[in-house]
């Protein structure tokens, strides 16, 4: 697994910090999207901010991908 991401693009469309929706001003001089690549799938990770750390795993699958209906 690689928690590198230097070699793969940056999160640009509108699910990335940078394009969501109601964000509030100055959202994305804290947080910034990266993608990860774990070897098998490539995940969108959001980072930033201070104080404890925690994670957010939503749940979904697009067609064509592993377990898609």
């Amino acid at each position: 697994m690689s928690s590198s991401s230097t070699s793969l693009p940056t999160p640009r469309g509108p699910g990335s910090a940078a394009r969501a929706p109601g964000l509030p001003d100055g959202f994305t001089d804290i947080f910034t999207s990266h993608y990860v690549d774990t070897g098998e799938l490539r995940l969108h990770a959001v980072t930033g901010g201070e104080g404890p750390r925690c994670c957010f795993c939503a749940a979904g699958h697009r067609r064509g991908t592993p377990g898609a209906s």
